[in-house]
């Protein structure tokens, strides 16, 4: 009977149509839309550097690194409305993270929220957490770059992803 039914549930709601973008590239997300712009990736070390005003004791031990992720987004809607990339993962390998809210505690005044006007365009920045206990190997984390890893901004019906690498053509 569970076999059945896992059959029957599945056969009702389809893979997810995947739509693949990159860096500068154009993506709608309902009203918006959003162009990742760069990527930095922020080691331990800085870090903790950016950390030292607001914490005087906190030091990371190397074990941990940020990758930023900058977009431009523009409202397309009719009405102001708020924007939060805070809300799509980050993703690579079969790893997944969810935005990092420490980043919000050492960054400039640029975040990953932002209040938008009918047709402005503000930039936003959204940092991810990396962390050595989430591969494989040491190595495997040591070895990542942004541009590994794609932004999910959407996952069902249509998976829409951004490649934080820039496409050909």
């Amino acid at each position: 009977v569970y076999i059945w039914r896992y059959t029957a549930i599945n056969s009702q709601y389809p893979p997810p149509q995947e739509e693949v973008y990159g860096m500068g590239d154009v993506v709608t997300y309902k009203d918006f839309e959003i162009v990742v712009t760069g990527t930095e990736l922020i080691d331990a070390e800085t870090i903790s550097k950016m950390n030292a005003e607001i914490y005087k004791d906190f030091v990371f031990d190397g074990e941990a690194q940020d990758i930023i992720v900058e977009m431009e987004v523009t409202n397309r809607g009719k009405e102001e409305q708020d924007f939060d990339a805070s809300r799509f993962d980050l993703e690579a390998f079969g790893w997944r993270n969810g935005s990092n809210c420490d980043y919000l505690t050492y960054t400039d005044d640029i975040g990953p929220k932002a209040h938008l006007k009918p047709g402005e365009t503000k930039t936003v920045k959204v940092g991810y957490a990396s962390y050595v206990g989430q591969y494989k190997t040491r190595t495997d984390w040591e070895a990542i770059e942004p541009q590994d890893f794609y932004v999910r901004i959407s996952s069902y019906p249509v998976k829409k992803i951004i490649e934080l690498k820039e496409h050909a053509g």
